[in-house]
Protein backbone atom coordinates (compact mmCIF):
# COMPACT_ATOMS: atom_id res chain seq x y z
CA UNK A 1 0.00 0.00 0.00
CA UNK A 2 1.21 3.37 -1.11
CA UNK A 3 2.25 6.12 1.15
CA UNK A 4 -0.90 8.85 1.55
CA UNK A 5 0.58 12.86 0.43
CA UNK A 6 -1.44 15.27 1.92
CA UNK A 7 -1.93 18.63 0.78
CA UNK A 8 -3.03 21.13 3.85
CA UNK A 9 -3.52 25.03 3.41
CA UNK A 10 -2.13 27.70 5.25
CA UNK A 11 -5.48 27.40 7.48
CA UNK A 12 -4.43 23.69 8.90
CA UNK A 13 -7.49 22.45 6.24
CA UNK A 14 -7.07 19.29 4.53
CA UNK A 15 -7.59 20.23 0.72
CA UNK A 16 -5.87 16.92 -1.00
CA UNK A 17 -5.13 13.71 -0.92
CA UNK A 18 -2.92 13.36 -3.60
CA UNK A 19 -2.44 9.67 -4.35
CA UNK A 20 -6.36 8.78 -4.22
CA UNK A 21 -8.56 8.75 -7.18
CA UNK A 22 -9.61 10.94 -8.59
CA UNK A 23 -5.58 12.29 -8.27
CA UNK A 24 -2.52 10.00 -8.30
CA UNK A 25 1.06 10.80 -7.74
CA UNK A 26 4.54 9.54 -7.15
CA UNK A 27 6.45 10.79 -4.02
CA UNK A 28 9.67 9.70 -4.66
CA UNK A 29 11.27 13.18 -5.21
CA UNK A 30 9.84 14.45 -1.97
CA UNK A 31 12.39 12.01 0.13
CA UNK A 32 15.41 13.28 -1.83
CA UNK A 33 17.58 15.27 0.44
CA UNK A 34 20.90 17.80 0.39
CA UNK A 35 22.84 18.93 3.15
CA UNK A 36 24.59 22.12 1.81
CA UNK A 37 27.95 23.83 3.62
CA UNK A 38 30.89 25.99 3.67
CA UNK A 39 34.37 25.66 2.75
CA UNK A 40 37.03 27.45 4.36
CA UNK A 41 41.15 26.79 4.21
CA UNK A 42 40.00 23.43 2.77
CA UNK A 43 37.72 22.43 5.41
CA UNK A 44 34.05 21.92 5.36
CA UNK A 45 31.93 23.32 8.26
CA UNK A 46 28.75 24.85 9.14
CA UNK A 47 26.37 21.90 7.87
CA UNK A 48 22.78 22.98 7.08
CA UNK A 49 19.95 21.46 5.04
CA UNK A 50 20.15 22.69 1.45
CA UNK A 51 17.48 21.21 -0.60
CA UNK A 52 14.96 24.02 -1.18
CA UNK A 53 13.13 22.77 -3.87
CA UNK A 54 11.12 19.12 -4.96
CA UNK A 55 9.00 18.39 -8.24
CA UNK A 56 5.65 16.63 -7.47
CA UNK A 57 4.18 14.94 -10.57
CA UNK A 58 0.21 14.57 -10.35
CA UNK A 59 -1.94 12.90 -12.56
CA UNK A 60 -5.75 13.52 -13.11
CA UNK A 61 -8.31 10.08 -13.60
CA UNK A 62 -11.22 11.31 -15.43
CA UNK A 63 -13.01 14.76 -15.85
CA UNK A 64 -9.74 16.54 -15.25
CA UNK A 65 -10.45 20.10 -16.61
CA UNK A 66 -12.08 21.12 -13.14
CA UNK A 67 -9.83 19.36 -11.58
CA UNK A 68 -6.92 21.33 -12.75
CA UNK A 69 -8.77 24.45 -12.37
CA UNK A 70 -8.74 23.24 -8.45
CA UNK A 71 -5.36 22.43 -8.18
CA UNK A 72 -4.27 26.13 -9.44
CA UNK A 73 -6.74 28.12 -7.29
CA UNK A 74 -5.85 25.92 -3.74
CA UNK A 75 -1.94 26.43 -4.75
CA UNK A 76 -2.02 30.03 -5.85
CA UNK A 77 -4.58 30.59 -2.66
CA UNK A 78 -1.65 29.82 0.07
CA UNK A 79 0.83 32.03 -2.45
CA UNK A 80 -1.10 34.79 -2.35
CA UNK A 81 -1.70 34.86 0.74
CA UNK A 82 1.84 34.55 1.39
CA UNK A 83 1.22 31.48 4.12
CA UNK A 84 2.56 28.22 3.41
CA UNK A 85 0.54 25.20 3.50
CA UNK A 86 2.09 21.89 3.56
CA UNK A 87 2.65 18.44 2.65
CA UNK A 88 2.10 15.76 5.30
CA UNK A 89 3.73 11.92 4.40
CA UNK A 90 3.74 9.24 7.74
CA UNK A 91 3.01 12.20 10.00
CA UNK A 92 5.95 14.15 8.66
CA UNK A 93 5.22 17.65 7.31
CA UNK A 94 6.79 19.72 5.05
CA UNK A 95 5.63 23.37 5.20
CA UNK A 96 5.96 24.41 1.57
CA UNK A 97 4.59 27.04 -1.18
CA UNK A 98 3.33 25.22 -4.99
CA UNK A 99 5.14 27.70 -6.92
CA UNK A 100 5.45 26.66 -10.75
CA UNK A 101 3.40 23.81 -12.58
CA UNK A 102 4.12 22.51 -16.04
CA UNK A 103 1.84 20.55 -17.71
CA UNK A 104 1.68 17.42 -20.24
CA UNK A 105 -0.38 17.36 -22.86
CA UNK A 106 -0.99 13.97 -25.08
CA UNK A 107 -3.34 13.69 -27.97
CA UNK A 108 -4.88 17.45 -26.83
CA UNK A 109 -5.01 16.10 -23.11
CA UNK A 110 -3.47 17.29 -20.56
CA UNK A 111 -4.11 14.53 -17.45
CA UNK A 112 -0.84 15.33 -16.12
CA UNK A 113 0.99 18.43 -13.93
CA UNK A 114 4.34 18.36 -12.81
CA UNK A 115 4.48 20.92 -9.78
CA UNK A 116 7.14 22.72 -8.43
CA UNK A 117 7.23 22.25 -4.40
CA UNK A 118 9.47 25.34 -2.80
CA UNK A 119 10.01 24.53 0.97
CA UNK A 120 10.23 27.30 3.72
CA UNK A 121 13.46 25.29 5.62
CA UNK A 122 13.97 22.30 4.29
CA UNK A 123 13.18 20.20 7.55
CA UNK A 124 10.42 17.53 7.76
CA UNK A 125 8.57 18.38 10.91
CA UNK A 126 6.71 15.73 13.01
CA UNK A 127 4.71 17.14 15.93
CA UNK A 128 3.64 14.97 18.93
CA UNK A 129 1.25 16.17 21.52
CA UNK A 130 0.99 15.11 25.76
CA UNK A 131 -0.83 16.00 28.39
CA UNK A 132 0.54 15.86 31.88
CA UNK A 133 -1.23 16.87 35.04
CA UNK A 134 0.72 16.73 38.25
CA UNK A 135 -1.95 16.25 40.65
CA UNK A 136 -1.04 16.41 44.54
CA UNK A 137 0.38 13.51 46.23
CA UNK A 138 2.75 12.37 43.25
CA UNK A 139 5.83 13.39 45.63
CA UNK A 140 7.26 15.50 48.13
CA UNK A 141 6.46 18.76 46.88
CA UNK A 142 5.31 20.47 50.13
CA UNK A 143 8.66 19.25 52.43
CA UNK A 144 11.43 21.38 50.51
CA UNK A 145 13.64 20.64 53.28
CA UNK A 146 15.92 23.50 51.62
CA UNK A 147 17.00 20.81 49.23
CA UNK A 148 16.06 23.54 46.45
CA UNK A 149 18.19 25.92 47.45
CA UNK A 150 21.63 27.11 47.54
CA UNK A 151 22.77 29.30 50.82
CA UNK A 152 23.58 32.77 50.71
CA UNK A 153 24.50 34.96 53.54
CA UNK A 154 22.46 32.40 55.78
CA UNK A 155 19.55 32.64 54.40
CA UNK A 156 17.31 29.42 52.62
CA UNK A 157 15.73 30.32 50.03
CA UNK A 158 17.99 32.56 48.19
CA UNK A 159 20.51 31.76 44.83
CA UNK A 160 19.85 29.27 42.80
CA UNK A 161 16.23 26.87 42.42
CA UNK A 162 18.23 23.30 41.62
CA UNK A 163 15.09 21.35 41.61
CA UNK A 164 16.04 18.73 43.46
CA UNK A 165 12.11 17.81 45.21
CA UNK A 166 10.43 19.01 42.05
CA UNK A 167 11.78 15.68 39.71
CA UNK A 168 10.85 13.32 42.49
CA UNK A 169 6.96 14.06 42.37
CA UNK A 170 6.27 13.24 38.41
CA UNK A 171 8.50 11.64 35.64
CA UNK A 172 8.55 11.10 31.76
CA UNK A 173 11.05 9.57 29.16
CA UNK A 174 10.50 11.26 25.77
CA UNK A 175 12.49 9.45 22.79
CA UNK A 176 13.04 10.93 19.49
CA UNK A 177 15.02 10.51 15.90
CA UNK A 178 18.11 12.28 15.66
CA UNK A 179 18.77 15.85 18.11
CA UNK A 180 18.26 19.40 18.15
CA UNK A 181 14.68 18.77 18.14
CA UNK A 182 12.52 21.19 19.18
CA UNK A 183 9.62 21.66 21.82
CA UNK A 184 6.20 23.44 22.49
CA UNK A 185 5.23 23.86 26.49
CA UNK A 186 1.46 24.96 27.18
CA UNK A 187 0.80 25.36 30.93
CA UNK A 188 -2.33 26.28 32.21
CA UNK A 189 -2.78 28.17 35.43
CA UNK A 190 -3.40 28.99 38.08
CA UNK A 191 0.81 28.71 38.70
CA UNK A 192 2.96 31.13 40.16
CA UNK A 193 6.76 30.78 38.50
CA UNK A 194 5.87 27.58 36.75
CA UNK A 195 8.85 25.68 35.79
CA UNK A 196 9.18 21.82 34.24
CA UNK A 197 13.06 19.95 33.95
CA UNK A 198 14.18 18.44 30.76
CA UNK A 199 17.21 16.74 31.96
CA UNK A 200 17.18 18.36 35.25
CA UNK A 201 17.54 21.36 33.51
CA UNK A 202 14.63 24.44 34.34
CA UNK A 203 11.98 25.51 31.89
CA UNK A 204 10.96 28.91 33.85
CA UNK A 205 9.51 31.28 33.38
CA UNK A 206 8.51 33.73 36.84
CA UNK A 207 5.04 34.95 35.81
CA UNK A 208 1.58 34.60 37.93
CA UNK A 209 -1.09 32.78 36.29
CA UNK A 210 -4.83 33.17 36.19
CA UNK A 211 -7.25 29.65 36.77
CA UNK A 212 -7.96 30.85 32.60
CA UNK A 213 -4.47 31.73 31.74
CA UNK A 214 -2.39 29.52 29.90
CA UNK A 215 1.86 30.09 29.36
CA UNK A 216 2.94 28.84 26.06
CA UNK A 217 6.96 28.55 25.15
CA UNK A 218 8.16 27.67 21.95
CA UNK A 219 11.73 26.45 21.79
CA UNK A 220 12.07 25.47 18.06
CA UNK A 221 15.20 26.15 15.65
CA UNK A 222 15.35 29.96 15.52
CA UNK A 223 11.51 29.94 16.96
CA UNK A 224 12.07 30.97 20.63
CA UNK A 225 8.36 32.60 21.90
CA UNK A 226 6.73 33.15 25.44
CA UNK A 227 3.01 34.22 25.66
CA UNK A 228 0.71 34.48 28.21
CA UNK A 229 -2.85 32.78 26.77
CA UNK A 230 -5.67 34.50 27.18
CA UNK A 231 -9.22 33.26 27.28
CA UNK A 232 -10.53 35.14 24.59
CA UNK A 233 -7.73 33.95 22.33
CA UNK A 234 -5.21 37.33 22.97
CA UNK A 235 -1.56 36.59 23.60
CA UNK A 236 0.71 38.83 25.63
CA UNK A 237 4.27 38.95 24.82
CA UNK A 238 6.11 37.59 28.43
CA UNK A 239 9.79 36.74 26.72
CA UNK A 240 11.22 39.27 29.90
CA UNK A 241 10.16 37.25 32.73
CA UNK A 242 11.77 34.05 31.64
CA UNK A 243 14.60 32.28 33.92
CA UNK A 244 17.62 34.52 33.22
CA UNK A 245 20.31 32.08 34.89
CA UNK A 246 19.07 29.22 32.87
CA UNK A 247 17.46 29.43 29.45
CA UNK A 248 14.19 27.87 28.89
CA UNK A 249 15.21 27.72 25.16
CA UNK A 250 16.49 24.40 25.27
CA UNK A 251 16.47 21.62 22.06
CA UNK A 252 15.75 18.06 22.68
CA UNK A 253 18.18 15.43 21.68
CA UNK A 254 17.27 10.77 21.01
CA UNK A 255 16.49 10.87 25.37
CA UNK A 256 15.15 13.24 27.07
CA UNK A 257 13.86 13.10 30.87
CA UNK A 258 10.46 14.75 31.99
CA UNK A 259 10.56 15.80 35.46
CA UNK A 260 7.72 18.16 37.06
CA UNK A 261 5.44 19.00 40.33
CA UNK A 262 2.23 20.70 40.46
CA UNK A 263 1.52 21.80 36.73
CA UNK A 264 -0.86 21.03 34.42
CA UNK A 265 0.72 21.62 30.74
CA UNK A 266 0.75 19.70 27.40
CA UNK A 267 3.80 19.18 26.06
CA UNK A 268 4.54 19.15 22.23
CA UNK A 269 7.80 17.26 20.54
CA UNK A 270 8.82 18.96 17.63
CA UNK A 271 11.25 16.54 15.53
CA UNK A 272 13.30 17.37 12.27
CA UNK A 273 14.41 15.52 9.58
CA UNK A 274 15.75 16.07 6.04
CA UNK A 275 13.22 13.06 4.66
CA UNK A 276 10.05 12.03 6.05
CA UNK A 277 10.25 8.62 7.39
CA UNK A 278 9.59 5.35 4.89
CA UNK A 279 6.71 3.92 7.45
Amino acid sequence: MKDKIYYYDRNGTLQLTLNEYPYYSEPRDLFDWTWGFNEQFGKINTFRRAKGTYDLLIGIAGEYSSRHNALCDIFSADVLANEPGYLLINGWKLPCYIIEAENTVVFDLSRQSRFTVRAINSTWIRENTTSYNGAPGGGSLGDDLGRDYTYEDGLMGRGYNYGYSQPESHYASIDLAGTNNGFEAIIYGPQVNPVIYLNNQPVQVNVTLTATQRLRIVSNGSVKTIEILEPNGSATDAFVYRDKENTPFLTLGQHTELTFGQVRFDFTTIERRSQPTWN
